[in-house]
């Protein structure tokens, strides 16, 4: 059984904006993508026979969220192997209607469970973001030869946006545009003064902004002109909310475990940095105001609320959960470039000694609150995947 189909491949384009991870993985030829798609293989060759046909039909699925699930688990079953654990998939637990992804043993000895999940911002219409990445890739197929466009949107489109004749219609508007006398314009540092066309389809407010191509990039075909489509609202980030209800959500959902359990969890959302992960695990920090006997006001910083997955009102919580791993956008492409971190929940049941994973790790202490770092390898080096990853794609 192949992860891939076994196939001949011509495509040599990138990907589009609509395209299912799993079917661009999988009919594209450049070098980059085959050498992903060696790799896989070999991953998914180390899964056991009877995980193999449940793992293979969520990674060739067409929704995004089953097929990075299934690669997560992928990556997760491979770097265990390679850090020395035999690794039993979905081991049955007494008292839980369900298995955890991984039980890690070392020398016959069960040492810990690791559930592997995602985080992602809820989405209030999946078929709206669908038929914006469709129009997207309409606008890509435009013809543009001077100019890139900024595409700014407001609302969610109803129904389909119909994209040749807005297409053709842009083209006319761009062909009438002198490029010199615009690149004048952003040189000037005047861009209130650059032609814009705003446009109303199937509830969607589009303005359009033309932006020069450079010399290397004018007049040659191929090149897509479209970047990214922003929204004209910008809405807050709370990325510590998705992970702290990734974490929450495996807490508590195998019973009473006797071991220590890692809950590994790979962020979806564009923006993830290490406050959002310590807001989501200890708690938002915040600052304190207290006010002095003379009236005067001081503020206290370094302090949490107690909103956290480990750290709640009453105090620790969640302490199944004896460690976390929370690494953002971990794709086929980016396993060099993510940081793989290890945090342990001070506050555990079953705490995991540090020497159990030889990954970077960070332990709390409880007494003054100082973050203890333990160095190590990086998951990439475990892995061995090479230090130009992926591999140079002249396309």
């Amino acid at each position: 059984m192949l992860l891939f189909d076994d196939i001949a491949r011509a495509e040599k384009r990138p990907r589009r904006q609509n395209e299912g991870g799993f079917d661009y993985l999988n009919t594209s030829a450049r070098p980059h993508i085959s050498a992903i798609r060696g790799l896989l293989e070999s991953w998914f060759e180390h899964l056991p026979d009877i995980a193999k046909s449940d793992v293979r039909g969520r990674f060739r699925s067409r929704e995004e969220a089953q097929h990075r699930g299934a690669f997560f688990e992928l990556y997760w079953h491979e770097l265990l192997l390679r850090s020395g654990y035999e690794v039993e998939v979905h081991p049955p637990l007494p008292h839980a209607a369900t298995n955890p992804d991984f039980l890690a043993r070392r020398n016959k000895i069960s040492r810990f469970y690791l559930e592997a999940t995602l985080a992602s911002p809820a989405r209030e219409d999946c078929a709206a973001d669908s038929r914006l990445a469709e129009f997207h890739d309409a606008l890509d197929r435009m013809e543009s030869p001077d100019f890139f466009l900024h595409v700014e949107y407001r609302g969610s489109p109803k129904d389909n946006i119909r994209g040749r004749p807005l297409r053709e219609r842009l083209e006319r508007w761009l062909g009438q545009l002198d490029v010199d006398k615009v690149a004048q314009l952003y040189r000037d540092r005047n861009p209130a003064a650059v032609p814009a066309l705003t446009l109303s389809q199937q509830g969607v407010l589009l303005t359009f902004t033309p932006i020069p191509k450079g010399p290397e990039t004018r007049g040659r075909p191929g090149v897509r002109p479209v970047g990214i489509m922003m929204p004209m609202e910008m809405q807050e980030v709370r990325t510590q909310d998705d992970i702290r209800a990734a974490v929450e959500g495996k807490a508590t959902k195998y019973g009473d475990i006797d071991l220590p359990l890692i809950v590994a969890v790979n962020v979806i959302d564009d923006y993830c940095d290490d406050d959002e992960i310590l807001n989501a695990l200890f708690g938002e920090q915040q600052v304190l105001a207290i006010r002095q006997p003379n009236g005067t006001w001081i503020d206290k910083w370094d302090t949490r609320a107690p909103n956290g997955a480990w750290r709640g009102r009453v105090g620790a919580r969640n302490t199944l959960v004896s460690a976390a791993i929370v690494i953002h956008q971990l794709l086929p492409s980016t396993l060099r470039a993510c940081a793989v971190r290890l945090i342990h929940n001070p506050w555990a049941t079953h705490p995991l000694p540090m020497d159990l994973l030889p990954i970077p790790q960070y332990a709390i202490s409880l007494s003054d609150g100082r973050i203890n770092y333990q160095g190590g390898t990086q998951a990439a080096d475990v892995l061995g995947i090479p230090n130009r990853w992926p591999i140079p794609d002249p396309y």
